[in-house]
């Protein structure tokens, strides 16, 4: 867990597959509090950095090689979200403000 860049508080809504998907998780897991992480590390501790970088090259990398993904990382994945924002009409200040991005650099990006 860290900062964002602006050191603001962001909230994003989660789509509703994945909202399901999480349920779901919750509830094969007991259902934990909610202030229990959802992914932890084995310790129950927010992942570092090597967890990160080991989850990238041991799960994530092949599932995007396997889906035809070649040079993509984990990060890329933000477009895809604000791209489905703006399939579903959302203003671009709601897609800005959850990209944590001013409306004018949405746009432009």
């Amino acid at each position: 867990m860290k900062e964002t860049k602006t050191r603001t508080t962001r909230s994003v809504r989660l789509l509703a597959p994945l909202s399901k998907d999480l349920k779901t998780l919750r509830m094969q897991r007991g259902r934990p509090g909610d202030e229990e992480l959802i992914f932890p590390c084995p310790d129950g501790e927010p992942w570092r950095d090597t967890d990160w970088r080991n989850w990238r090259r041991r799960v994530f990398q092949p599932a995007a090689e396997a889906a035809g993904l070649e040079a993509i990382r984990p990060y890329d994945l933000r477009h895809s979200f604000v791209s489905l924002l703006i399939a579903e009409r959302r203003s671009i200040v709601d897609v800005a403000r959850q990209a944590g991005h001013s409306p004018s650099m949405a746009l432009n990006t």
